[in-house]
Parts: structure tokens; sequence; C-alpha cells
């Protein structure tokens, strides 16, 4: 998880007219979960915000899609978040985790075969 600097972090106010009723903090992101193509080298992760209530985070922000691609690219499907990686990054993560799931597999004893580079 990540804990926003100050600059980052999000207050909602929510009003009875013009009462304060209650206030929304969104003050740390967590990658849920991560999609990884093997194929055509895609990352597709999502990132939640939230905040952290007795040690246990609690989304209150619909979360972000991000979309890596293989030359290092990257974009939210919101356009708000955009960049580059070094695409070698890209390239030794998929390399490696392509090498560790065959071997995972071979490992399980239920087929035999050879690794293909």
């Amino acid at each position: 998880m990540i804990k926003l600097d100050a600059a980052f972090i999000t207050n909602v106010q929510h009003t009875l007219g013009t009462t304060v009723v209650s206030t929304t903090v969104t003050d740390t992101l967590q990658v849920f979960s991560a999609t990884l193509n093997l194929s055509t080298s895609i990352i597709t992760a999502v990132v939640k915000r939230g905040t952290v209530t007795n040690s246990v985070f609690v989304e209150n922000m619909t979360p972000l899609i991000i979309n890596v691609n293989p030359d290092g690219s990257f974009m939210s499907t919101d356009g708000t978040w955009s960049g580059t990686m070094p695409a070698a990054s890209v390239t030794a993560l998929f390399t490696s985790l392509k090498t560790s799931f065959d071997q995972f597999i071979l490992a399980s004893g239920a087929v035999t075969g050879t690794e293909e580079i």
C-alpha cells in the first residue's frame, strides 16, 4: 500500500444544506490485483483508493485500472495517470514470470516436457 503525501490526499465533504454531515478522506492506494498476459506482455492492474481504519484498508473511491504496455508506456483508464517505465524492466519481468510458470507446471509432475525459450 501507498500512504499518500498530504498534497495528494482527497477530502470529500458530505453536506446537508450548509451543515457538514461527514468527510471522506482518501489517503491510501492499494494495488489490489494485476493481470499478466504472458503472450502479449501487457499488465492490467487494479488500484483501489481509500483509507486505513483499525489497520484495515477501506476502499472509498472508484478503483483505477492501469494498463502497462510492452514498451513500458502506461495509462490509467481515466487518463489521469500516464508515463513510461524502461521497456527492459517490463521485458525482464515477463521473461522471469514465463520461465517460473513453465517450471511450476513441470515441477508438478502432472506432465513432462522441455521448457522452450
